[in-house]
């Protein structure tokens, strides 16, 4: 009797636990820039396709290697495609063509040339450029900070509930972390400038990387 009357008791006064949430976000400057070039070309035969989006896809390595002292390992094939252009007259589909693509995935690690880069390469027949991409050799280290950051602010809320509620935080019984995101922030202005060797040269303006982490912690209260 006396030992079921203690259990009872006891478990009248279970705390309990607490769950709260917390967030973090460091910054880390850019230190490169990415994007993606895309040569394509359609003609008669699949050869004639291939050989003219080879020779313009030559062409920008040429540029990035020779006038930007780009690196090979900055510079990779990401997409190599050939398909049939068909159009419709009077209801019947019209071979009217073979069409090549290919693209280069391509990296550049000196800043001040992002601009000068971009507009050179926009110059080139038959070639588009997708959007620019600013990353940091240092996320790893901005994404740990943030990381820490986020625990010590679920803590310093899941205190403030503790106290408020007159009990206090005993030890963790689960953590959840999410995936973290990167938020690279950029502008490509719209304007361009001739650079001095008469090339086109789009100007920018380059935030911070941000590493963003958030976590769910339980404590148990005591």
């Amino acid at each position: 009797m006396i030992t079921a009357l203690l259990a009872a008791s006891l478990s009248c006064f279970a705390a309990g636990t607490i769950t709260v949430s917390g967030s973090a976000e460091v910054s880390a400057v850019p230190d490169m820039a990415s994007f993606t070039l895309t040569a394509s070309f359609t003609e008669q035969t699949t050869k004639e396709a291939m050989d003219r989006t080879s020779a313009m896809i030559n062409e920008a390595i040429a540029i990035l290697e020779s006038e930007y002292g780009l690196a090979d390992d900055d510079i990779t094939t990401s997409y190599i495609g050939v398909s049939p252009e068909y159009i419709y007259k009077d209801g019947n589909r019209v071979h009217t063509g073979q069409s090549a693509s290919q693209s280069l995935e391509i990296t550049i690690r000196n800043m001040d040339s992002i601009g000068p880069i971009y507009g050179r390469l926009s110059e080139l027949d038959g070639i588009t450029l997708s959007s620019i991409s600013l990353s940091s050799t240092k996320m790893a280290d901005a994404l740990k900070a943030a990381r820490i950051g986020a625990v010590k602010d679920a803590r310093n809320k899941a205190e403030t509930y503790a106290e408020a509620a007159g009990t206090a935080l005993g030890s963790i019984e689960r953590i959840s972390d999410s995936s973290p995101s990167y938020a690279p922030l950029y502008r490509l202005e719209a304007a361009a400038a001739m650079d001095m060797a008469g090339n086109s040269s789009v100007s920018y303006r380059a935030g911070d990387v941000t590493a963003r982490a958030e976590v769910s912690i339980t404590y148990n209260l005591i």
